[in-house]
């Protein structure tokens, strides 16, 4: 199948994919630091657990934690690998994250089959045609439609509680090739809160997201690095913060991390 394979206990798979491409960080954090409990062997069950879950998010075939673990991958990898000026290791790092998804296209069916998927589905919304049913196209036709509600007011937006049927009533005046079964909300943080909210609600949001980089990260840790782009990628796809898990994994993350200072890999 194209479709991604959902997680057990009913999770939504695009926000099960980012808590697992965190969760590689963190078991790879953690045997570096030989953390452990009560044996000596848990660093390794750690490593081992986490390269599980490696394996476990390709298997998913989720696009949106796939692209956050190797974006962020690429950028630590490649930014400790500059500081510390070791070149011939950071391109044989390079040659491996884009080895890792070219092999597991071809040895995992269900990623090679939501690769093609996905190439299929941007094409064919880009050419015209009808983008019903297509995830990637539903995608853009809310992110076009959640543009056409934030010109009703730009500053202070239609208000939260009102977008959906702000949102419902645009598809139907736009001209939207959608059907109302197709109908859905932006899956883009930004434009859900831009549209809601307006520029003055977009403000905050940004200005608190992008804080960090202004201090440089500056005893953040590579943790919170890691969450930081992942989390960030996520909110591109979809409105991370508009449902109870997207915040809990933020508050959640950020009140344990919230400890961890300068610690590399």
């Amino acid at each position: 199948v194209s479709k991604p394979v959902h997680p057990v206990f009913d999770v939504n798979h695009l926000y099960f994919s980012i808590a697992n491409a965190f969760s590689i960080f963190v078991a790879l954090w953690l045997w570096r630091q030989r953390s452990k409990v009560f044996f000596t062997w848990e660093p390794a069950l750690l490593l081992g657990a986490g390269i599980v879950n490696l394996g476990t998010l390709h298997l998913l075939t989720a696009r949106t934690g796939l692209l956050a673990f190797y974006i962020a991958a690429l950028l630590l990898g490649v930014g400790w690998l500059l500081w510390n000026r070791r070149i011939v290791l950071g391109l044989g790092f390079m040659a491996l994250l884009v080895g890792m998804p070219v092999l597991g296209y071809y040895a995992v069916p269900s990623l090679r089959h939501r690769v093609d998927n996905s190439i299929m589905d941007v094409s064919t919304y880009f050419a015209g045609e009808d983008p019903n049913y297509l995830s990637i196209g539903t995608r853009f036709e809310s992110w076009k439609t959640a543009t056409l509600v934030t010109q009703k007011n730009p500053a202070i937006g239609v208000g939260a509680g009102d977008l959906k049927a702000e949102m419902w009533a645009m598809y139907e005046t736009s001209g939207s090739r959608l059907r109302e079964e197709n109908y859905a909300m932006p899956h883009n943080q930004a434009f859900q809160t831009l549209a809601g909210l307006g520029i003055l609600g977009l403000l905050p949001l940004l200005i608190g997201f992008i804080w960090p980089v202004f201090r440089g990260f500056t005893g953040m840790g590579v943790l919170f690095v890691a969450f930081w782009i992942i989390f960030g990628f996520g909110m591109v796809g979809e409105s991370m913060l508009e449902r109870q898990l997207g915040v809990g994994m933020l508050f959640c993350f950020w009140t344990v991390l919230r400890r961890e200072r300068t610690s590399t890999i």
